[in-house]
């Protein structure tokens, strides 16, 4: 349930982090890896005089309600998959001058058939599972309920 928080709205994460330490089935480990979360990602450490320190990667920088709820891009999936296909065009470690040259302008000529798509509204197809996925979550989002956001956390968490 823990990677669900990152679709609960940014002012009610704290508290269901807190909520979900209480429910953690318990494990080897469990203490260790609840507060590593807890100081990396949601609260950070506490201090001496009882003040907290920003986590390292505040809720801010990867909770994303408002990305969905304004359909906005919540991953970086389109960059992870052109350095996929660089890498898959040079097919390998160090190419010689004339194949690091050949394989560029492949690729930019493929880039621009992608720009001029992209300027002409022609939309790149998404594959349908993730099209369904992007669905699914869109409807549990829409359908939050503040008063029941156990059941919420766990309704993402089965989507996951």
């Amino acid at each position: 349930m823990l990677f669900s928080l990152a679709l609960l709205p940014l002012h009610d994460v704290e508290d269901e982090f807190l909520q979900i330490t209480e429910e953690f089935p318990e494990l080897d480990g469990k203490e260790h890896f609840l507060n590593y979360f807890e100081f990396t990602y949601v609260r950070g450490r506490q201090m001496q005089n009882g003040r907290r320190r920003n986590p390292l990667f505040s809720p801010e920088i990867w909770n994303h309600h408002i990305s969905v709820t304004e359909e906005l891009a919540r991953m970086t999936n389109s960059i992870e998959g052109w350095h996929f296909g660089l890498k898959s065009l040079f097919q390998c470690s160090h190419p010689t001058v004339w194949q690091f040259i050949d394989r560029l302008q492949k690729e930019i000529s493929l880039q621009h058939s992608y720009y001029l798509q992209h300027i002409s509204g022609q939309r790149i197809p998404q594959k349908k599972k993730y099209r369904d996925l992007n669905t699914r979550i869109e409807q549990i989002v829409a359908s939050y309920d503040p008063d029941n956001k156990m059941q919420y956390l766990r309704t993402l968490a089965h989507v996951f």
